[in-house]
């Protein structure tokens, strides 16, 4: 077989190209009623208005590298006045003093000079911490998360204190290198479920946690400084508490809570616009989700998800397993009488893959017809179905989602996405989820 032949040989009717163009198809509705941040081209933290899509970018090994489109769900931010440390109460022992005090020594991730120094204020204390007390319900998942640079000192913690009975639950960050250097817990009310250290530019880190508490109370959520040394201190901006996995940073200048909107991303009348064909097509998508959505969520986190033209009714759908929360990636499909069908359970860190997605990579190629059913992921092994429940009158694509209102968003980003107007055969179907295209 010749190598053309092992990729497919008919143009898509759709291509989606999020990665490279940085602006949304004119075909695509986009909805979000509120502003939202991303981390720009720059390297910055920048907000962007209502209905302004976000494509995201990371910074790896020292270069800001693009993501693609950033769809996240509607979040509530639990810190008031996010940015303002002067408000948080400060905690030592003996003769030592905390100092917090906004500071232009250095630039903030979002660039402008708006961070604060948390320092040895008087020497003489064994710690130094600030926190919040802010009340959570029981057995729910939350992540807190603040963003911290080294000054002076380069050690910080996250701590998670739920009184003399639950103890501290701790992480330890090492600010020169973006390392974790150690977890405590103590107490049985609470766990940590994953913990991490986000690099940005200009030496800054997001630290992030993730726990759970088995009691509906009021939890300190404290910073440490791990200097006892005077004047020596770290950068701090920006703090955020969530409910279940953590997203984008969610400033909040108010003296309450703050609840954002979804993105809502989605594409109708795919029939009569020619971008699919009724009978047989098969649809490629590259993504990343938010790592720790795979820990935490509960929900099924659409990659993508195709319905019917009035948009009642799904026809196909991509998902991450919200059981296990690993690295499943599951399939369905929807007859028209609505019978749901599980046609495949993938596990994208399938020994046979030829990319495990050890960097978070999902790539999908899947075919459909009437009978006939195939899908891999990441190279590897098809798996197939001949009980496809297939509902001939596909009119609608979600994007990063379930439905236009905002459900199941995917928590991450999404590179590209193409529709090619047949059933491809099995081997273009794995050569194309085995590279970007």
């Amino acid at each position: 077989m010749s190598i053309r032949q092992n990729f497919p040989t008919v143009s898509p009717t759709l291509t989606l190209d999020f990665i490279n163009s940085g602006q949304l198809d004119p075909r695509i509705t986009f909805i979000r009623t509120g502003s939202a941040t991303r981390m720009n081209e720059n390297g910055l933290v920048e907000s962007v208005g209502a209905d302004i899509p976000r494509f995201e970018h990371r910074y790896e090994d020292g270069v800001v590298k693009p993501q693609g489109l950033l769809l996240e769900e509607a979040k509530q931010q639990y810190v008031p006045n996010s940015n303002d440390f002067t408000l948080w109460t400060k905690q030592t022992n003996g003769s030592g003093v905390v100092g917090v005090a906004v500071t232009d020594a250095t630039t903030s991730p979002d660039g402008t000079n708006n961070s604060s120094k948390f320092y040895i204020d008087t020497a003489g204390g064994s710690f130094y911490n600030i926190y919040r007390g802010i009340g959570i319900n029981s057995n729910t998942d939350y992540t807190y998360s603040v963003f911290a640079k080294q000054a002076e000192s380069s050690v910080t913690s996250l701590t998670v204190y739920t009184g003399s009975n639950g103890g501290n639950q701790s992480v330890f960050y090492n600010l020169s290198n973006g390392t974790i250097t150690g977890i405590t817990t103590s107490g049985t009310n609470t766990g940590i479920s994953t913990a991490g250290i986000i690099p940005y530019p200009n030496d800054w880190y997001r630290c992030h946690m993730t726990f759970n508490v088995n009691e509906s109370i009021t939890v300190q959520y404290k910073l440490g400084n791990g200097t006892t040394t005077l004047n020596e201190g770290i950068y701090i901006y920006g703090a955020q508490l969530e409910a279940r996995h953590m997203t984008s940073y969610i400033p909040n200048s108010t003296s309450g809570t703050l609840i954002t909107s979804s993105d809502k991303c989605y594409i109708d009348n795919l029939d009569t616009q020619g971008l699919i064909n009724q009978s047989e097509f098969t649809i490629h998508i590259e993504g990343k989700y938010n790592p720790t959505v795979k820990q935490v969520s509960p929900h099924y986190n659409r990659m993508m998800e195709t319905r019917t033209g009035l948009g009642t009714q799904r026809t196909s759908g991509l998902w991450l397993d919200p059981q296990t929360q690993t690295d499943i990636i599951r399939y369905r499909a929807d007859d028209d009488n609505e019978n749901n069908i599980v046609l495949a359970t993938y596990n994208t860190t399938d020994t046979n893959a030829v990319d495990t997605g050890k960097d978070g990579l999902i790539r999908v190629a899947f075919g459909l017809k009437s009978g006939d059913f195939d899908i891999s992921v990441n190279g590897g092994d098809l798996e197939s179905s001949s009980n496809t429940g297939f509902a001939q009158d596909t009119g609608q694509l979600i994007i990063g989602g379930s439905d236009t209102s905002g459900n199941n968003i995917m928590n991450g980003t999404l590179r590209k996405l193409s529709i090619y107007p047949n059933k491809l055969t099995d081997t273009q179907l794995i050569n194309l989820s085995k590279v970007s295209i």
